[in-house]
């Protein structure tokens, strides 16, 4: 598997294909728009291809996702660099101490129509310890890219320290990860049923 870059939050690039699921999302305005529109069928995972040996959300956690984000999910036209996106975010403790920052966003296009078509979604979390010592952050950063069902196409993890003012004292350490890892599994798997519960 390839390794999602550290910087990478928005940033993917689009998916070729947009699916009758993601179509399904419902009419978008584009100038105002800030929920999703109404989902009108709820997602099936299609049957078992090449991909079936990567994790998955279960499909029952990942509608309750989806449910999640189109109540309460904040619209991002895009630009030219940047895709459609319907985004939550969640943010806990106090920036100057431990803190966590968890992002689930699902990304793609408004298509002629005005419809918001879904190519995939991003789950971020990211962790921050204080060293009370020397004042830095020692972060930890896990990032899945799934497709609109849940299944895991991409996976990154890494730490880093962090001075106070956000940007790293030395370079980050990525981990390369397999899919099989059951770590990999376990983390998607937590961050999936956090949003579930939203």
């Amino acid at each position: 598997m390839t390794r999602l870059p550290l910087a990478l939050v928005l940033l993917l690039p689009l998916c070729a294909r947009a699916d009758d699921f993601s179509s399904a999302l419902g009419d978008i305005q584009a100038k105002a728009a800030l929920r999703m529109a109404q989902i009108r069928v709820v997602p099936k995972r299609p049957a078992q291809g090449p991909q079936a040996n990567l994790p998955a959300a279960s499909e029952t956690e990942w509608a309750k996702v989806i449910e999640a984000v189109k109540k309460s999910g904040k619209f991002n036209a895009g630009n030219l660099f940047q895709p459609a996106s319907f985004m939550l975010e969640d943010k806990t403790g106090d920036p100057k101490a431990d803190h966590m920052l968890r992002v689930v966003s699902f990304l793609g296009e408004l298509n002629d129509q005005g419809k918001f078509e879904a190519a995939g979604a991003l789950i971020i979390w990211m962790d921050y310890k204080l060293d009370a010592a020397t004042g830095n952050f020692n972060a930890e950063q896990w990032m899945f890219e799934t497709d609109v069902y849940g299944q895991l196409k991409d996976v990154g993890h890494m730490t880093a320290v962090m001075g106070p003012n956000g940007r790293p004292v030395a370079p980050p350490v990525p981990e390369k990860l397999l899919p099989g890892d059951a770590r990999v599994k376990a983390k998607l798997d937590e961050q999936v049923s956090f949003w579930a519960g939203k």
